[in-house]
C-alpha cells in the first residue's frame, strides 16, 4: 500500500496474542468513492464514541482506530449489542497504537 488507502501489500495481520485477520483494504481520505468519512456514516451500527473504522477485514469486519488512545480495534460485524450498538464488549484490541499496526504488515 503506497497510497491513500487501498489494498495493503501484505494483507495478513497477525499479533502476539494470536489474532489473526485479512485486511482487504483501508480507507482512503478525501473526496473519493469508498472513504472513510462515507464509511463512517454509512456504518448500520454506531461504534463508541472517539472510535472510526479505517480498514475492512476479509469477512466484512472493521479494522477501528480509538482516536483518544491510537489503540487498534478489531470489530466483527456480527457482535452487536441488543440495542443496536456497538460497545466496547463488542471491540478486540489488536494493537496499542496505529504504528504498531501499521508495522506489522512489514513483518
Amino acid at each position: 500500500m503506497q497510497d491513500n488507502g487501498g489494498i495493503p501489500v501484505k494483507p495478513l495481520y497477525a499479533n502476539e496474542q494470536g489474532h489473526r485477520l485479512y485486511v482487504q483494504a483501508f480507507f482512503p481520505l478525501g473526496n473519493v468513492a469508498n472513504n472513510l468519512e462515507e464509511e463512517w456514516r454509512c456504518m448500520p451500527y454506531s461504534l463508541p464514541h472517539g472510535v472510526i473504522p479505517i480498514a475492512l477485514e476479509g469477512g466484512g469486519g472493521r479494522i477501528c482506530l480509538d482516536l483518544k488512545t491510537d489503540a487498534i480495534y478489531s470489530w466483527d460485524h456480527e457482535r452487536v449489542e441488543e440495542n443496536g450498538k456497538i460497545t466496547w464488549d463488542c471491540l478486540i484490541r489488536l494493537e496499542d497504537d496505529i504504528f504498531a499496526f501499521v508495522e506489522s504488515f512489514t513483518r
